[in-house]
């Protein structure tokens, strides 16, 4: 199967980057570049374990992203890009828990995910970029509420991501 052997390849390519980033940040623990290198590289291989089927390995590997994401937040709780990749590894285990017929653990994730993106965005209105991720999550989080049959939560949930993304269609910013 040539798409296996593509994913095999590229998971053995991902976990080699992640030893290496591994090694850089045992040797400067405090340097932030490392860690967010070492997240990273936790996030592809959990993210090509996700392409494979994976989703229990691929959840381990989001969930160490998910630590060293926040430990950088921790550490320069200012900074918007260790912020948001809070925000993505929140939602790739969103991803996950939904994968594995968990809507409700899905929701948490999504919601606290979206949450940072409010928070984002209210600081930042006019940034296009943080306008659609936030979208994505609330879209992701009107999903799941179908998933669990709550048709009222999810409606809102659309229009919250519709009118997230209303200004910058107005401006022809789509």
């Amino acid at each position: 199967d040539v798409a296996g052997d593509r994913l095999h390849r590229q998971l053995r390519s991902a976990q080699q980057q992640l030893a290496l980033e591994a090694a850089l940040h045992r040797a400067e623990p405090a340097n932030n570049d490392y860690l967010f290198e070492l997240g990273q590289a936790e996030f592809w291989v959990g993210y090509v374990a996700w392409q494979r089927g994976e989703l229990d390995y691929a959840g381990q590997f989001f969930e160490r992203y998910l630590e060293y994401s926040e430990q950088l937040s921790r550490r320069e709780p200012d900074n918007v890009d260790y912020r948001l990749d809070v925000s993505y590894a929140l939602s790739n285990l969103g991803s996950i828990a939904n994968a594995q017929s968990q809507p409700e653990k899905a929701l948490e994730k999504f919601q606290a995910a979206a949450a940072i993106g409010e928070e984002l965005l209210g600081n930042d209105p006019r940034n296009v970029d943080l306008a659609m991720n936030l979208a994505d999550t609330l879209s992701w989080i009107g999903t799941t509420e179908l998933d669990l049959g709550k048709l009222q939560p999810a409606r809102a949930e659309f229009r919250k991501a519709v009118d997230t993304m209303r200004p910058f269609h107005e401006q022809q910013k789509d």
